[in-house]
């Protein structure tokens, strides 16, 4: 059995990276989207805008919420297998 090559496991930690950023961009959007629910129609947020002053916001509003967490680990997945790839490659 020959071993892996190493430029295929970059690949494969750069698709995984990948996942794991656009897992984080449609839990970001999802998260925007229940804020708006909530939100009168003069003060929705656009999608385009995602700052630290909606993140709080959204804390106040949904302090249960487990979607910070997940999307914060999303985050850090995606930066420690896109390096994992740079590091293979």
């Amino acid at each position: 059995m020959q071993p892996i090559h190493r430029s295929l496991l970059a690949i494969f930690a750069a698709g995984i990276g990948g996942l794991a950023a656009a897992l984080a961009n449609i839990l970001s959007v999802y998260m925007i989207d229940k804020m708006n629910e909530r939100l009168p129609s003069n003060g929705k947020l656009s999608i385009f805008v995602w700052a630290g002053y909606e993140r709080r916001r959204y804390r106040q509003m949904f302090p249960q919420s487990r979607l910070f967490r997940s999307l914060y680990s999303c985050v850090v997945l995606s930066l420690l297998f896109f390096l994992a790839a740079i590091w293979l490659w």
